[in-house]
């Protein structure tokens, strides 16, 4: 089911806070959440055999064909273990590793815990082994709000441990978390399995170790500000490096939520590189090093490359719908929300109950027309045409590309969207042959609000890379030669790289507080380095470097 716009219910709190920037997009597998084992009545769903079902094997179906069920369908869950941990060895293996090193951090239930502990290898423990942000804030309140606060600002610039005494708690309280982190970050390769806990489905996999990491970033960021402020660069550096080496095994992952990770992970970390920049008296030899070092892990993996996995979650969607262990309501998500905000009226609910019966006739009518090779079909010609949208290098070309595409499925499936009235008069209006597109068609709806803020997303990370880069450029120039008689454009070397927002050069400013390196950011306006904490409106993205 791919890409799949906010409005479907997060139904697990494992996923909430997970991705960055891009709230209205997520996987099928955050909007199902785990199939439920009873109807939209409470009836007892029976699964049926592939057999039963007709169930069709090959790439425009079920994309896979080996291993199977006992009851016939496709082993998602094996097949995703055997591609993603190909070659992985258990002292390669950083998850093996981060595993440990975190332990129950989300406080997951056991039977999860032991379950990872059995594909993994490792001993986990059912016990968190460092302390979260959360947890050392105690919950709500003005006391909590300005511990966060304190991280956001040791994370920001150079301080001393006198400065944020709870801050420095929080490192002398996780430096053996820490330290195990480091190490795990340090190995070649990355596995997370998918576990058979609390389903057997892919839709059901949970991700706890993956927002775990960003407390480790924050950690790390925090103890790399320390060390620049208190003398130390070479331990402020190892740290930084960390993140990023961090934030290249997260997004290795089979999920988009692992890339949103893995884009928030460098997020964190790049604002502490650029004061490392601002603050270390090293060479401009020690800091090409330094950016040769870095560079292979700066840049983010391109969206597209996770659909071949994520149309796996789509397939797995599908076929459990079709065989009956689940309803088109835990698929689509047809239940009246209420999340606006405030508690419900009595006749807020009654009027929930009033349109979830309805929706529930229509999603019983429409399921009896589900073909599954159909809508199987259906979404495998999606994600393919998804994945030639999201193919090219190129911003500007990966938007037209998406334009048209959206187009294309807005025409499609247009008449349907807006709720239950839509589908129903759709419903009644078509033909056989129709109809059994129409499932598919429900499906396939969630993925359209999600696709041009994935793509911008991708691009700000890129963007991010570029004014790194150039920053980098900037720096080592200076160290070569006397800054104040060269122009910003002639420290950052020719060609100046290129802003993947415009196609145009990276702007850089000189200014009081320094120099200035800035992409135009996702509104494609040159707001002159300006960024929303600068005002509404403003979208650039920055860097402000400081020239010793």
């Amino acid at each position: 089911m791919g890409l799949l716009c906010s409005s479907m219910p997060l139904r697990t709190r494992r996923f909430a806070a997970l991705i960055p920037h891009v709230t209205r997009c997520s996987l099928a597998i955050v909007a199902i959440g785990g199939f439920a084992s009873v109807g939209e009545a409470g009836e007892t769903l029976r699964r049926r055999s592939a057999a039963e079902i007709g169930l069709q094997f090959g790439r425009d179906t079920t994309v896979i064909s080996e291993p199977r069920t006992a009851d016939g369908y496709p082993d998602y869950v094996t097949a995703l273990n055997r591609r993603m941990g190909a070659g992985v060895t258990l002292d390669e293996n950083f998850w093996a590793a981060m595993w440990v090193a975190m332990g129950n951090a989300d406080q997951s239930p056991p039977e999860y815990i032991h379950a990872m502990e059995r594909a993994l290898g490792v001993p986990i423990g059912l016990q968190p082994k460092f302390t979260s942000r959360a947890r050392l804030a105690g919950g709500s309140g003005e006391a909590a709000n300005q511990f966060y606060e304190s991280v956001h600002r040791a994370a920001a610039a150079p301080w001393k441990r006198e400065d944020f005494p709870r801050v420095q708690a929080w490192l002398e309280r996780n430096k053996e978390a820490l330290a195990a982190g480091t190490a795990a970050a340090k190995r070649p390769k990355a596995f997370a399995p998918v576990v058979d806990w609390p389903k057997p489905e892919v839709a059901g996999a949970l991700l706890p170790h993956v927002q775990a990491c960003r407390e480790f970033a924050w950690l790390l960021t925090v103890r790399a500000m320390q060390s620049v402020g208190e003398g130390d660069s070479d331990a402020a550096w190892a740290d930084l490096m960390t993140v990023y080496r961090m934030a290249g095994h997260v997004e290795q992952g089979w999920t988009m939520v692992e890339l949103f990770t893995a884009i928030a992970l460098r997020t964190i970390a790049q604002p502490a590189v650029v004061q490392y920049l601002s603050h270390t008296n090293a060479s401009a030899e020690e800091l090409q090093a330094k950016w040769d070092e870095l560079a292979p892990l700066a840049r983010s993996r391109p969206f597209f490359t996770v659909l071949e996995t994520d149309r796996l979650a789509y397939a797995d969607a599908v076929t459990a719908f079709c065989s009956g262990s689940c309803s088109m309501r835990d698929i689509v998500g047809l239940y009246y929300d209420l999340s606006a905000g405030r508690d419900p009226s009595w006749a807020d609910i009654v009027s929930n109950r009033l349109a979830q019966g309805t929706a529930d006739a229509v999603a019983k009518a429409v399921s009896a027309t589900a073909d599954v090779n159909v809508t199987l079909r259906y979404g495998n010609r999606i994600y393919d045409e998804l994945a030639a949208a999201m193919e090219p290098g190129d911003h500007r070309e990966r938007t037209r590309r998406i334009a048209a595409f959206e187009q294309r499925l807005e025409d499609e499936i247009g008449p349907i969207t807006g709720g239950t009235g839509p589908l129903l008069t759709e419903y009644l209006l078509s033909s056989r042959e129709e109809a059994a597109e129409l499932p598919a068609k429900v499906m396939i709806s969630l993925l359209v609000a999600g696709v041009s803020r994935c793509e911008k997303t991708q691009t700000a990370s890129e963007a991010r890379a570029i004014v790194l880069e150039t920053a980098f450029r900037v720096r080592i120039q200076s160290e070569r030669s006397d800054s104040s008689l060269m122009s910003p454009e002639a420290l950052a070397g020719e060609p100046l790289p290129i802003d993947p927002f415009t196609g145009g050069p990276i702007r850089i400013r000189a200014n009081e507080r320094g120099m200035t390196v800035y992409s135009v950011g996702l509104n494609e306006k040159d707001d002159g380095g300006k960024t929303h904490e600068d005002g509404t409106g403003f979208d650039d993205e920055r860097v402000v470097l400081l020239i010793p």
